[in-house]
C-alpha cells in the first residue's frame, strides 16, 4: 500500500505534463510565419529527420557549362564542345520528366545546347548566345522540381527533403545573377525554409493548401529567369 501511495502522485505528475505538452504543441497549429532570421540561420534546418540527409544537388551540369563558357572565352572550342555535350548529359539526369508546364521550353533547350555544341566545334558559338541559354535551361530544371514536390505527398519526410535540395539548388544559382535577383531570391528562401519549419506544427489541409502557394510563388520566380 505505501508503493502504491508514493506511485499515484508520480502518475498524476506525468498525466499533467503530457497535458500541457499537448496544449503547447496545439497553440502552435495555425501558424505559418516568416521568420526575420537570415537565410544562413535557418538554412540548415533539422525537420523530418526520419529521412537520411543527402547532399546538395549535385549541379553537375552548371559546372560543365561554365568550364565550357570559360574555354570559348580562350577560343579553345574543341573541349568547349565536349564540355557543353557533358553538360547536356548531366542536364538530362537531374531533370525529373515529372514536369508539365515548362515542358516543351526544356526540351527545346536541350536541342538549342546541342546544337551549340557542333557549332563550338566549329569555332562559331556565340559567348552571350551560350551563356543566356544554359542559364535558362538551368532554371528549367529547378521550376520542374517544384512541381514534382507539388505533386508529393503532404506531410511526408522525403517531400521535405525534396524541396530542401530544391531550394538550395536555387541558393547556389543566386551566386552567379545580379543584385536585383539576389535580393527576391533571398526573400524567396527565407520564406521557403519557414515553410519547412511550420509545415511540422501546421494541420494537414493547412499543409496542402499552403504547398500549393509557396509552389506557386517559387515558379514565379523561376520562370522570370528563363
Amino acid at each position: 500500500m505505501k508503493m502504491l501511495s508514493r506511485m499515484i502522485p508520480a502518475a498524476v505528475l506525468l498525466s499533467l505534463m503530457i497535458v500541457v505538452l499537448l496544449w503547447s504543441c496545439q497553440g502552435k497549429r495555425h501558424e505559418y510565419k516568416v521568420s526575420a532570421q537570415s537565410v544562413s540561420d535557418i538554412m540548415y534546418d533539422t525537420s523530418y529527420v526520419g529521412v537520411a540527409e543527402e547532399k546538395i544537388l549535385d549541379n553537375r551540369s552548371d559546372v560543365q557549362f561554365c568550364k565550357a563558357l570559360q574555354l570559348l572565352k580562350t577560343h579553345k572550342n574543341l573541349e568547349a564542345s565536349i564540355y557543353i555535350r557533358e553538360g547536356v548529359t548531366s542536364l538530362q539526369k537531374e531533370d525529373s520528366g515529372k514536369g508539365s508546364e515548362i515542358r516543351n521550353k526544356l526540351d527545346s533547350a536541350i536541342i538549342d545546347l546541342l546544337q551549340m555544341a557542333a557549332a563550338a566545334r566549329k569555332g562559331t558559338l556565340n559567348e552571350d548566345t551560350f551563356a543566356n541559354k544554359y542559364h535558362a535551361a538551368e532554371w528549367m530544371v529547378v521550376h520542374d522540381e517544384i512541381e514534382m514536390w507539388e505533386q508529393m505527398p503532404a506531410l511526408d519526410a522525403k517531400t521535405n527533403l525534396h524541396l530542401r535540395k530544391t531550394l538550395q539548388n536555387i541558393n547556389y544559382k543566386l551566386i552567379s545573377e545580379d543584385a536585383e535577383v539576389k535580393k527576391e531570391g533571398e526573400c524567396l528562401l527565407k520564406e521557403g525554409y519557414a515553410f519547412l519549419k511550420s509545415s511540422q506544427v501546421l494541420a494537414r489541409d493547412t499543409v496542402i493548401s499552403a504547398t500549393h502557394r509557396e509552389a506557386e510563388r517559387i515558379k514565379s520566380f523561376v520562370k522570370k529567369q528563363i
